[in-house]
C-alpha cells in the first residue's frame, strides 16, 4: 500500500552573519571583546577583524617592532578562530606627530576620512563592533570619527555614519582595568562561556610585546582580565563572565542566530 504525503515545508537554515570588528591597535579587540568574538565564531558566524593603526616603525635599536606585533596579532586571531584578518597601513598617533595620545586632536591629522575610505571597501556587515574610546586615546577617537561617531567635546565633527551593520561599542580594555572607566550609559553585558573566556586569555597571551608594560606579565594579565570578566557580569546582575557593550542588544541578537553545525546522534 502506498501513502501519498503532502510535501513538508522546508525550514530555511539560519544565515551566517557577517561581523566586522574594528580595532584601533593590534591588541584592542582581543582584550576588549575577545570572548565575544570567540562566542560569535562558535555560533557559526564569520568575523572580519580589522586593525587600523599598524604601519611599521623601525628604530636602530629595536628594529621593526610593528612587524612583530602584527605577527602576534595573527597568532591571537588564530587562537580566537577569526576567519579574516586585515591590517590597515595607518601610523599610530605618535608617528603622526602627537606628543600626548590623550590630548586634543591635531588640526593637521586628517586620518579619519582615509580610514573611513579603507573601511568602505570591505563590504557590508550584519554587526559592527568598535571601541567606546574610554581613556580618550587619540587613535580610538579618530576611529570613532571614521565610523561617524562623535569623539569627546572639542573634537572635529565625524564623517558620515558608517551604516553597514548594527553597531555595538565595547568597553576599552585595559583602560577600564587601569581606572580610566567613566560611566557608560546604556551598556549591558554579553555573557560568555568559560571556554570563550579561556580562548580570549590564550589570544591575549600572544601579545608578549605589551604584556609587561600593561599588566606586569602574562600571569597577572590572565588574572586581571579574568577578574574583569566576572566583574562585568556581576555589575549587570549576571553571575557569569561577561563583556560589556553599549548597546549590547545587537550582539545578543546575533548570538540567538546559531549556524554552527551540530553532530548528529548515532
Amino acid at each position: 500500500m502506498s501513502v501519498d504525503e503532502s510535501p513538508r515545508r522546508a525550514i530555511p537554515a539560519p544565515q551566517q552573519l557577517q561581523v566586522l570588528a574594528v580595532s584601533p591597535h593590534l591588541d584592542d579587540a582581543a582584550f576588549s571583546a575577545g570572548a565575544t568574538l570567540a562566542t560569535l565564531i562558535a555560533h557559526g558566524h564569520r568575523i572580519t577583524l580589522v586593525t587600523a593603526f599598524t604601519a611599521s616603525v623601525t628604530s636602530p635599536s629595536a628594529g621593526d617592532t610593528m612587524a612583530l606585533r602584527r605577527i602576534e596579532d595573527m597568532q591571537a586571531a588564530a587562537r580566537l578562530g577569526v576567519q579574516r584578518l586585515v591590517h590597515l597601513p595607518f601610523a599610530e598617533a605618535r608617528e603622526r606627530g602627537y606628543d600626548s595620545v590623550t590630548g586634543p586632536l591635531r588640526a593637521d591629522d586628517d586620518v579619519a576620512p582615509d580610514l573611513r575610505a579603507a573601511l568602505d571597501i570591505l563590504g557590508s556587515f550584519d554587526l559592527v563592533l568598535a571601541p567606546l574610546a574610554l581613556g580618550d586615546h587619540v587613535d580610538h577617537r579618530q576611529l570613532r570619527r571614521a565610523l561617524g561617531l562623535p569623539g569627546r567635546c572639542g573634537d572635529p565633527e565625524p564623517v558620515a555614519r558608517f551604516a553597514r551593520g548594527s553597531l555595538a561599542l565595547w568597553r576599552d580594555t585595559p583602560h577600564v582595568i587601569h581606572g580610566e572607566d567613566p560611566a557608560t550609559p546604556g551598556d549591558d553585558a554579553v555573557v560568555v562561556s568559560g571556554d570563550a573566556l579561556q580562548r580570549k586569555l590564550a589570544a591575549c597571551a600572544c601579545y608578549s610585546t605589551t604584556l609587561g608594560a600593561e599588566f606586569g606579565g602574562e600571569r597577572r594579565m590572565r588574572q586581571m582580565v579574568s577578574d574583569l570578566a566576572f566583574e562585568e557580569g556581576r555589575r549587570h546582575g549576571r553571575p557569569a563572565p561577561a563583556e560589556a557593550f553599549a548597546p549590547a542588544a545587537p550582539v545578543v541578537r546575533a548570538l540567538r542566530t546559531d549556524t554552527a553545525p551540530r553532530s548528529r546522534a548515532a
